[in-house]
């Protein structure tokens, strides 16, 4: 072997061992005093150039791979690196792949979880099983959400429909205590006739409060679900007279006429315990 092609060899194990060392300055100055002291022939100065391509190349692809490596994905490969090193290029779908998992990590957290991954392999399967688990807290705390509010509602109709029963219970009790007082009292000078007008008034206030009673029971029925939508034609007037009986009495001890004008053959068509 000529002394010339020993000292290239050389010069070209060097280059390659700064270049395993990550010696990039030095593996191109390296190549600079190679081509310009050693080459006097068209074959010769194409291998050095070749080999100082190659440098670049690789001192390029190596800039890229370590942003990469440290996860810089803003990093854009080399335009030439993309065309001619086809190993590079590998990374290069890597670095796109990471890009777009990014951007679809970014969707997740601002609450968008039908993003899905599909180009990552066995990363891809773990990555959907962690949305479809987020999907699922997602839907159990819409779920949860709902039912707080469901319950709300329900209390407050709860506290409102007792506040009603407390207001109407107090009616047709204060009749009763009021005619039980004054029969109490005046028993031995009262006529018959009042006393069996007491009586009947009492017994329509007794009445009336069972009735209250009954409806209290079938409001909690209804909360449970257990009474089922039952339309069926019911006469009005009847329906209005059943409000206003409870009052009746209280009126009277008040000197206050209640008096209802609705047509007697007035039907609606309604369930009879949502009406």
């Amino acid at each position: 072997m000529l002394r010339q092609e020993d000292d290239i060899l050389y010069s070209i194990n060097q280059i390659l061992l700064y270049l395993i060392d990550g010696k990039m300055d030095s593996a191109i100055d390296l190549a600079d005093k190679t081509e310009l002291a050693m080459c006097n022939d068209t074959h010769c100065t194409e291998f050095l150039i070749n080999c100082r391509k190659f440098i670049t190349q690789y001192q390029a692809g190596a800039v890229f791979l370590h942003a990469l490596a440290n996860g810089n994905l803003d990093i854009s490969p080399p335009d030439d690196l993309i065309r001619q090193n086809v190993m590079i290029s590998q990374y290069k779908q890597l670095h796109s792949n990471l890009r777009h998992l990014t951007w679809q990590t970014q969707q997740i957290a601002k609450g968008d979880l039908k993003q899905r991954v599909s180009f990552l392999g066995e990363f891809s399967v773990a990555f959907n099983k962690m949305i479809e688990s987020l999907r699922e807290k997602q839907l159990m705390e819409e779920k949860i959400k709902l039912q707080n509010e469901l319950l709300q509602n329900l209390n407050a109709e709860k506290d409102k429909f007792f506040s009603i029963i407390a207001h109407d219970l107090r009616s047709p009790f204060n009749v009763f205590l009021g005619f039980t007082k004054i029969m109490a009292e005046r028993t031995d000078t009262m006529p018959l006739n009042k006393i069996q007008e007491m009586a009947v008034l009492m017994n329509s206030a007794a009445t009336n409060l069972y009735s209250l009673l009954e409806k209290l029971l079938e409001w909690s029925q209804m909360q449970h679900g257990s009474i089922p939508f039952n339309p069926v034609s019911i006469p009005l007037a009847h329906k209005i007279k059943e409000v206003v009986d409870p009052f009746i009495g209280s009126a009277q001890r008040k000197e206050i006429e209640v008096s209802l004008d609705i047509t007697a053959y007035l039907e609606v068509v309604a369930d009879d315990h949502m009406l």
